[in-house]
């Protein structure tokens, strides 16, 4: 295990992805070498999850400006860890987990945090699921120095401590691979219109080059429209090339869709790539 590694940052921006870890205190990053160290552990708990199939490296703490930084990698994934001894005040962190759809004592269990870490990606994976589990096996690593959650601003989602073990599993991850798991690498929001309409989107499509899905239903269609973006979201992510506005989505019998543009609360609803809003087709 190689410990002090130099990595080169400069030539790693700009970076592919960024995670918020939440902790409850700040962790040792530094490592005290040897038995029982903090690269020593995080190694342990990584080849817990999977067998490294290259040795992890941690590079050297820099303090800087209130500021902790440490280069950290395994596998063909690097990433930069930027931490702060003090909770976040970013607002995107709050609205991610409040759009989420843990219980809510899940929730506030993330939210009570005492120190943050933003974790940026920079490894040489171009695969954007590749780069989401393995930034959650850090995040389930990361576990036992007391992080609460992992923050994803840009998916408005979140995942609390205790699913990042499940996740991070061998055959969870297994079945990730074969089919995406939209829900949990990308957001389902809901923006309410009135006591029973709905606004419902997707969020983190832009990831996979794909615009984002948006449809007007009514609350207690919540869960059919969700089965609708996760089978749409695998669907447009083995396309050839994205879906755009005018085209039809079929997504099997009586289950085709004329995909349009945003047109109102666009503020919300679109996004790095756009949106599409997904309106039924009438069965002939």
């Amino acid at each position: 295990m190689n410990t002090s590694a130099p990595v080169d940052e400069t030539d790693k921006a700009p970076y592919s992805m960024a995670h918020v870890f939440l902790f409850k205190q700040m962790p040792a990053l530094d490592d005290a070498g040897g038995e029982g160290g903090f690269a020593q552990r995080l190694a342990g708990r990584l080849a817990a999850q999977a067998p490294l199939v290259s040795p992890l490296t941690v590079g050297a703490l820099v303090e800087q400006d209130g500021q902790t930084h440490v280069l950290i990698g395994f596998d063909r994934h690097q990433f930069r860890l930027i931490g702060f001894a003090e909770p976040t005040d970013d607002d995107s962190v709050d609205r991610a987990i409040q759009c989420s759809h843990w219980p809510a004592e899940q929730k506030q269990a993330i939210r009570d945090h005492g120190a943050h870490l933003v974790c940026f990606y920079l490894g040489e994976h171009e695969d954007p699921g590749e780069q989401i589990i393995a930034t959650h096996r850090l995040a389930a690593a990361l576990v036992p120095e007391s992080l609460t959650g992992s923050v994803d601003t840009e998916a408005w989602n979140c995942v609390p401590a205790p699913a990042l073990g499940e996740i991070t599993q061998p055959a969870s991850i297994g079945t990730f691979r074969e089919s995406m798991p939209a829900g949990l690498w990308t957001g389902f929001v809901k923006l309410l219109i009135s006591e029973t309409e709905v606004w419902f989107c997707t969020k983190g499509m832009h990831r996979w080059n794909r615009p984002d899905l948006a449809m007007f239903g009514r609350n207690e269609e919540s869960q059919q429209i969700a089965d609708r973006f996760f089978a749409f979201c695998n669907y447009a992510i083995a396309a050839p090339k994205p879906f755009a506005v005018g085209e039809v989505a079929d997504l099997g019998p009586d289950e085709r869709f004329m995909l349009g543009p945003v047109t109102e609360y666009a503020e919300y609803l679109d996004s790095p790539c756009g949106t599409l809003v997904m309106q039924p087709i009438a069965p002939d």
